[in-house]
Formats: structure tokens, sequence, C-alpha cells
């Protein structure tokens, strides 16, 4: 039977008709052995411990054996859930520091010479971010460039579970402050920004967690506030996707708990809304007009981007086995209209998906039960914690925008295998007033 942990990575290996059984692609995912070396320089940067926690957290949730090469006794620049240093912060997720692994791929962070024969190296510069072979870092201070590269590497592992070609790597970068730009015209960013203090983060599955991931590598020293809906309880096919999610968390809990403990570690006061976003909100004047959404259903997508808040800052994923590395962020002010910002949504193939080779083999002689755990599977999304974390990075990156006063695609559309090639549509107009946010320097 389908491993329920893995069964939304799986889904991106075996929904298709030439995909994968789902004991192969188990198999292979199983088959990764990852190592991520990370130098003192880089293990002393804000971008450079974000890069190394978010490869291995994402890495660990979707492969097999994961081990980093770096200094434990290094103190994180933002103390919170993870611990307060390097070590504190791998034995929380569960990775070994241990250079004792036949590593299958290599990711360095740093300056490390290159070592394995397949590797790929996170880069940032300033709100630049991606992977890159030989280019010089440049400034290391934005923990959300750290985010967005340390994805960016684990996706480009999981590339290679689902085909024998050999790839060839070319640098892959984009501006997260400008990641309607092509990163050669797109500038580095600015090092004073203003950032959202007080969020409503409606929405908690892979890509709410990841919000809450890369919040938490913000150094705020000010006072912050959330708001957390969601009204869903933790299964075990959650554990594979969700990064504040981690092995001693009770199956059955609310997903808002689970978060505001995240954030709460970290300094945040927490909010609970445990219902679904099913009417616009009575806002108090002390609640947050800035939404996070991080929800798979178009309707109450389209709800909250009309409900009232100041602006909504809206991140998807493609949830199929095709579209798994694309993804959206959309930014609305209050007052825009939404009928033209989704396509329809298309109905589930649900006897589609049943008929690829994985599904039809084990149906052949499954009971009852199995039948109707396979037909969930089928019914379910592609989600991979890569994908959550690369967009959470660019969606905060965006709601910085609008704290700081500045204008934000409307629709941006991009794809981790293709991130420097990004489309947008429009832009928003910027925040008239304050909704709160802290001054921060990267």
């Amino acid at each position: 039977m389908i491993p329920l942990r893995e069964s939304r990575i799986i889904k991106a290996l075996t929904d298709h008709p030439n995909g994968l059984l789902f004991d192969e692609a188990l198999a292979r995912l199983k088959g990764i052995r990852a190592l991520i070396v990370c130098d003192s320089a880089a293990a002393n940067s804000p971008a450079g411990q974000a890069a190394m926690l978010t490869a291995a957290a994402t890495a660990k949730k979707t492969f097999g054996e994961v081990r980093v090469i770096a200094d434990p006794n290094v103190p994180l620049f933002a103390c919170g859930p993870l611990g307060n240093r390097i070590g504190d912060a791998l034995t929380r997720i569960g990775v070994p520091l241990s250079a004792d692994i036949e590593a299958t791929h290599v990711i360095t962070i740093g300056d490390t010479p290159p070592c394995g024969a397949w590797y790929r190296r996170c880069w940032w510069n300033g709100w630049h971010a991606g992977l890159d072979s030989d280019a010089r870092l440049g400034d290391g201070m934005n923990p959300l460039a750290g985010v967005y590269s340390g994805a960016l590497a684990t996706a480009a592992i999981f590339r290679t579970v689902g085909t024998e070609a050999v790839l060839r790597f070319r640098p892959m970068c984009t501006s997260l402050w400008e990641p309607h730009l092509e990163v050669r015209d797109a500038d580095i960013g600015p090092k004073a920004v203003d950032v959202p203090n007080n969020v409503w983060i409606v929405g908690l599955g892979h890509v709410g967690q990841a919000y809450a991931w890369a919040l938490t590598f913000l150094p705020y020293s000010g006072r912050r506030r959330a708001h957390l809906q969601d009204f869903d309880l933790l299964a075990e096919e959650n554990e594979g996707t969700s990064l504040a999610f981690w092995n001693e968390v009770p199956f059955g809990e609310r997903k808002t708990r689970l978060v505001s403990r995240w954030l709460e570690c970290a300094g945040w006061k927490t909010t609970l809304i445990e219902r679904p976003f099913n009417a616009p909100p009575l806002f108090e004047i002390d609640d947050p007009r800035i939404a996070l959404v991080g929800l798979d259903k178009v309707p109450p997508r389209k709800l909250v981007a009309t409900a009232g808040f100041e602006h909504v800052v809206d991140g998807g994923t493609g949830g199929g086995a095709t579209e798994y590395e694309c993804f959206q962020v959309r930014t609305f002010r209050n007052g825009d209209s939404v009928e033209a910002a989704w396509n329809p949504e298309r109905p589930k193939a649900r006897e589609a998906t049943l008929a690829m080779p994985a599904y039809a083999e084990l149906l052949s002689t499954a009971d009852a039960r199995t039948r109707c755990g396979l037909v969930e599977i089928a019914d379910a999304s592609v989600a991979l914690p890569f994908v959550g974390a690369a967009v959470a990075a660019i969606a905060v990156s965006q709601a910085i925008r609008l704290a700081s006063g500045r204008r934000c695609a409307r629709l941006l559309t991009s794809d981790l295998a293709l991130p420097g090639m990004p489309m947008s549509s429009g832009t928003t107009d910027p925040a008239e007033t304050n909704f709160g946010s802290e001054p921060m320097r990267f």
C-alpha cells in the first residue's frame, strides 16, 4: 500500500501516463542520499543559514537520507522554533551533522569547491537568489534569498528522480524584490524596508506553513501578531509536505495550533480562527489588514480577496504531476475585481488518474479498504515542501513590498525549473496607509 506520509509527493512521479509505479517511485525517492555542505562564511550569514536549513528540511521530508556538514555552534540570527544554534535546528528537523554518507547529490552553501558527481550551489546577492556554479556570492543579509535558493536546490534534486536523462545544469536565479522582471533587469533591492508585523494567514497547509517557516527567519525585534485561520486536522499525509509539522506532533491536532506554537516560539502573538473562511470578517480595529493566503480551492480564495483586507497576497501551486513546479502569486488591493483573476477550476479527473499504471496495478488486487484509500489519493493534489518554501519566499517578499509602499505584480506566474523567465500582468496600487509594519534592514 502507498505510504500516506509520502503520498502527495509520490503523485508527482506517478500521476501521468508514463509515470512510475508506486513502489518504484518510493524506492527512487528513498534512494536519494543528499549531503549539504555549508562553509563558515555562509553559516554566519542570514541567507546561508536559511538556505542550509530550508534545503535540509525540504530534502528530509522528500528523500531518504540527508546529512549536513556545518559548524553546529554557530548562533542562529533569528532564534525561534528551530532553537538557538545551527546544531539545535538540525536536531529539531532530524537531520544529522555528519559526513558519513555515500552521497548521490550534494548541495553546497557558500564557496565550498564542487564535490560529488552531482552538485548544486546556492547563490544569493541581496534580493537575488537561485543556483549558480561559480558566480561570486553577494550580500547575504536577506534570509528570504536563502529560503528561496535552498528550496530551489531540493527541487533540482527532485527533478532527477523521475527521469533517466542527464540534466544539463544552467544558472537559475530570480529577483524576490522584482520577480516580474528577468533577473538581469532587476535591481538587487533595498536594504531598508518595512516588514508586515500584523498578518492574517488563511489556510495552513503546505503553503501556509511555508509562510510561517519564512517569517521565522526574519529578524523582527518588536511586537508582532498573526491571525491563523484553518479548520483542518493534521493527518499523516501532511507530515511529508508541511514545514512546521515534525514527528513529535500528534495526528488529529488542528493545524492552527501547530502553527501557533511555531510562531509563538518566534515571538509572535497569535489568534486562532478554527473555521472555514466562508464570510468576510467583522474587522476589529487591531485586526490584521493584510492577508497571506495558502488555500487550494478558488471560491474561498476569491472570498478572501474581496473580504475587505487592505491587501491580499495569494500563493498558489500547480496541483498535478505535470505542473507541480509551476506557481502563481497574486496580489489584490481592497476593491479590486477578482472575476478574471483565476481560470475556471477543472473538475478532478478521478477516473483518468485511477487508469494510470500506478493505480491500475494496485486496483487489480486491492480489497475494498485499499480501493477507498486509492480513490482518496487520486483525488488529492500534488504537494511538495520545496515548492511551498519557494512560493512563500516570493509571497512574503511581495508583502514586504506592499508594507514598504511599493507596487506589486497583480499576477506573477513562474516555474521552479525556469525561475528566471517569469510572466506578470499589471500591478496593484501601493498602500495608502500603513497596515502594521516594522522597519528592518537586510
